[in-house]
């Protein structure tokens, strides 16, 4: 989404480039997935999944830049 479409009901976008915007949404998902990695190995869970959604999330964050 553009960010003069978000503009209006989130101002404080204004201290932040396109690019920026684009990074932390990118970033998001990932830092998400390596966290919730870390809780299932804490708990001996399998985290396979994790890795597979880390993957898609930093696919993903490649592709938009």
């Amino acid at each position: 989404m553009p960010k003069s479409a978000l503009q209006p009901r989130l101002p404080y976008l204004e201290d932040f480039t396109q690019g920026q915007m684009r990074a932390i949404g990118a970033a998001g998902p990932a830092i998400t997935m390596i966290v919730a990695g870390v809780v299932h190995l804490r708990r001996k869970e399998n985290f396979a999944i994790n890795l597979v959604l880390l993957a898609m999330a930093v696919i993903v964050a490649v592709g938009r830049f």
